[in-house]
C-alpha cells in the first residue's frame, strides 16, 4: 500500500489514483463507514493534540488512508505539537487526495465522482467551498450513487458502489 500511495504523490496521475484506490478498497478488514475518529474534533477543540494524533494514527489504516479529512485533523494535530513540517505533509496529502476524487469525474449522473468512504464526499465539497443542502441516494443501472445538492445550487454524484458492496456483501 504504502508503494502505491508513494508512486501517486511522486506522480499524481488517474491511473495512479485508481490503482491508489483499488489496493485500499481490497485492504483485509477495510471498514469504509468506521467513526472511530468520531472524537478527534473534540480533542483538537480542547487542544489534546497528542490524543488526536495517536486516535487518528491508530485507525489511519485501514480505514482512513485515503481521507482527506483525516490527514486536514492530523494536520492540525501535528501542527498542535509543534511539528510544522509533518502537518504539512498532512495537509499536502489531504489537497491531493481530493484532488484525486475530483480526476475521477465530473461530479455528474453520467461521471460521478468515486469516493472510498462517504466522508470523502463532504472533504471534496469543503474543498469546493460548497456546502451539502439535501443527500439521495439513487440507484441506477445496478449502481448506488450519492446525490447532493449544495446550497449554491449546485448538484455533485458520488458514485458509491464499492463501499456498499463492501459493507454489504449479499446486497451485491
Amino acid at each position: 500500500m504504502q508503494k502505491v500511495l508513494l508512486a501517486y504523490l511522486k506522480s499524481p496521475t488517474l491511473a495512479n489514483f485508481l490503482s491508489l484506490r483499488t489496493s485500499h478498497l481490497s485492504q483485509e478488514g477495510l471498514n469504509p463507514c468506521s467513526t472511530s475518529l468520531n472524537p478527534v474534533g473534540k480533542h483538537l477543540a480542547a487542544g489534546k493534540y497528542r490524543e488526536a494524533a495517536d486516535l487518528i494514527s491508530k485507525y489511519l489504516i485501514p480505514d482512513y488512508l485515503m481521507s482527506a479529512g483525516a490527514h486536514l485533523e492530523l494536520a492540525v494535530a501535528q501542527k498542535g505539537l509543534g511539528l510544522p513540517e509533518k502537518a504539512e505533509f498532512e495537509r499536502f496529502l489531504a489537497e491531493k487526495l481530493v484532488m484525486g476524487i475530483e480526476m475521477t469525474g465530473k461530479g455528474t449522473d453520467a461521471s460521478p465522482f468515486l469516493v472510498t468512504r462517504t466522508s470523502d464526499e463532504y472533504d471534496f465539497l469543503m474543498y469546493r467551498k460548497q456546502i451539502p443542502a439535501i443527500q439521495s441516494l439513487v440507484e441506477m443501472g445496478g449502481r448506488r450513487f450519492d446525490r447532493i445538492d449544495t446550497q449554491s445550487g449546485e448538484v455533485f454524484w458520488f458514485d458509491i458502489t464499492d463501499i456498499y458492496n463492501l459493507t454489504q456483501p449479499g446486497l451485491k
